[in-house]
């Protein structure tokens, strides 16, 4: 049996070096180099007592391993062997609530086949009703238009015939006005002569009285 080795006090040691006569830094030496030396032999004997029953744990840790691996192999085994019979019961269920969905499932199919094959055929006949009444509206919209274009391709025409019309008059106007102020310049000019020649023989005459005035007037005068 290894002897016990007791706790190292240093703080003790060092008064008991500096009592004897050491210098303080000398003894706090020897104390770290004692308390080194203490904690090496209590490291080795802590590790062979550690191995030792490390060793021990590892044989009962062994032990144990192979008795839980004997247990675990004989539960896994009755477990396997429940779940596959559970497996061939889950499966036998399975494959036959499959079978019944699946023929619910192609009876619904159909009826929805059915149902929808009638409500596309109204659908159908339906928007054929109303396209042939659109296309119907639309045909008589068209011909009212085409109808209306005409009607306004009549008055275009009949308002260029007019504007034609108008132009010619109008022509016509110009043409009577250069007319009259033609006679009306050569009639100022006639006029205009007829008056200098009416002028001239006003003064003639007005000369004339004048001067057989003059010549009354002289002889009555004494």
């Amino acid at each position: 049996m290894e002897t016990e080795i007791a706790a190292f006090d240093s703080h003790d040691f060092v008064k008991r070096l500096i009592s004897a006569g050491m210098p303080e830094a000398q003894a706090e030496i020897l104390a770290w180099g004692q308390s080194r030396r203490n904690e090496h032999l209590a490291t080795q004997r802590d590790i062979k007592e550690l191995e030792a029953a490390t060793r021990q744990d590892i044989k009962a840790l062994e032990a144990a391993t192979r008795r839980d691996i004997k247990a675990l192999e004989a539960a896994t085994s009755q477990d396997i062997k429940a779940l596959e019979a559970a497996t061939k019961r889950d499966i036998k269920e399975l494959e036959a609530a499959t079978k019944r969905d699946i023929k619910e499932l192609e009876a619904a199919t159909k009826r929805d086949i059915k149902e929808l094959e009638a409500a596309t055929s109204r659908d159908i006949k339906e928007l054929e009703a109303a396209t042939s009444r659109d296309i119907k509206a639309l045909e008589a919209a068209i011909k009212a238009q085409e109808a209306g274009i005409k009607a306004l391709e009549a008055t275009i025409k009949e308002q260029e015939a007019g504007i034609k019309a108008l132009e010619l008059a109008i022509t016509k106007q110009e043409a009577a006005i250069k007319l009259l102020e033609v006679n009306l310049t050569r009639d100022l000019k006639d006029m205009e002569h007829k008056l200098t020649i009416k002028l001239g023989a006003f003064i003639g005459v007005g000369i004339t009285l004048l001067a057989a005035l003059i010549t009354l007037l002289t002889a009555a005068v004494p």
